[in-house]
């Protein structure tokens, strides 16, 4: 109650004021002798207290007693910079005491109807918001600890020694076209000169299985729309896209190359179109 506020900038004091009893002497009346037997008798009687400890109805976290810390918040006490309380080894106490000690039940008070009920006191606020904090701490410190973390480990460097295993082709086979000129399949030595240039070139991408290039009149199964055209085969899916994507878009003297899958199962069997 001491320090209360009444209204009107007054504030209640109060202090601890002796009782006599009749059926004990007065103090004052004791003679020394009698005194000093009273007052050991009282110390004999009193628990034992621990130099330092906090007392026993406060709920402690890391050496900091939490009514306290909510007191200094709201402007009622010093805020402390350090630990106060530690155990036998010299390190932050933490003891959780059960929000049941700490609040003490009270019967409803019974309103009269159509009465306007006057919010509580300042005080008794206080104490609800301080139990509401300390019962909060005290369920965060019955939690048991996050176990760590596990630590990602990086992803592996690409590996840039050999070539992408993921083809945008799906087969091994690819068609030239605009590459071809009526002079190059007129006589054999043109043609065996156009073959032997295009299997030069075409080698530096890959594996080159075979290379196929139409000359008229086509023999069945080629069709006479294969004639101009150059087909080749390479070793891998990797490797086709590899000469697809050199070959594709090159200048060959006033045209263009383009560049085509072709199916490997006609490819095996001659059918060139």
């Amino acid at each position: 109650l001491h320090g209360m506020e009444i209204g009107g900038g007054k504030s209640l004091t109060a202090r601890l004021a002796g009782e006599r009893n009749s059926n004990l002497p007065a103090t004052a009346s004791m003679d020394p002798s009698q005194l000093q037997q009273q007052q050991q008798q009282q110390q004999a009687a009193a628990p034992p207290t621990i130099p330092g400890a906090p007392p026993p109805d406060r709920t402690i976290v890391a050496g900091y007693d939490i009514e306290s810390l909510v007191d200094a918040a709201m402007g009622q006490g010093v805020m402390p910079t350090a630990p106060v309380y530690t155990d036998a080894m010299g390190l932050p106490l933490t003891r959780i005491v059960p929000t049941a000690l700490l609040t003490t039940a009270s019967p409803p008070l019974q309103q009269p109807p159509n009465m306007m009920v006057s919010p509580p006191p300042l005080a008794n606020s206080h104490s609800n918001n301080t139990d509401s904090l300390v019962a909060a701490v005290a369920a965060a410190a019955a939690l048991p600890p996050l176990p760590p973390t596990a630590a990602v480990p990086p992803p592996p460097p690409p590996n840039n020694t050999h070539p992408p295993s993921n083809s945008s082709l799906s087969s091994r086979i690819l068609v030239l076209h605009n590459m071809v000129q009526d002079d190059d399949l007129a006589t054999d030595e043109d043609y065996q000169a156009l073959v032997s240039e295009v299997r030069d070139e075409c080698a530096k991408y890959g594996t080159l299985r075979s290379v196929e290039i139409p000359r008229r009149p086509p023999r069945p199964p080629v069709q006479p729309s294969a004639v101009g055209k150059i087909y080749l085969e390479y070793g891998t899916l990797e490797e086709a896209e590899r000469a697809r994507q050199e070959l594709s878009g090159r200048q060959f003297g006033d045209a263009v190359v383009q560049v085509t899958p072709y199916s490997e199962v006609e490819y095996g069997m001659g059918k060139l179109v």
